[in-house]
């Protein structure tokens, strides 16, 4: 074997890496609500965080008041804040791709 053709096989295997490493990702579509878990979905929430491997995310909630965050399954953090209310920390055990909720309360 020539010495290109050795190269070609380290970038292709290289390249099924890093397919296998994202596609072990998860999802969690965040719904996050005004006052309980049944009151208005609020949109322009900002989420931030980090996945279990310590990489930082970042979302906005759309006008369905939802947000789409990938990451590294495991244990993850987050921050949800929006203006008039009151900032919400949170622990989560992301472990399979879900629909998950959340809600904030208004400032006092």
């Amino acid at each position: 074997m020539k010495i290109w053709q050795y190269l070609a096989a380290l970038l292709l295997l290289g390249a099924m890496a890093l397919t296998a490493s994202a596609a072990d990702d998860v999802t969690l579509t965040v719904h996050v609500h005004e006052g309980s878990l049944d009151g208005t979905l609020l949109k322009g929430v900002e989420i931030t965080g980090t996945d279990a491997a310590g990489t930082a995310f970042e979302g906005t909630t759309d006008s369905d008041g939802q947000a789409a965050i990938s990451g590294v399954p495991g244990s993850w953090t987050f921050t949800f804040e929006k203006d008039g209310y009151e900032t919400l920390y949170l622990m989560y055990n992301a472990t399979i791709s879900e629909d998950t909720a959340a809600y904030l309360e208004k400032s006092s």
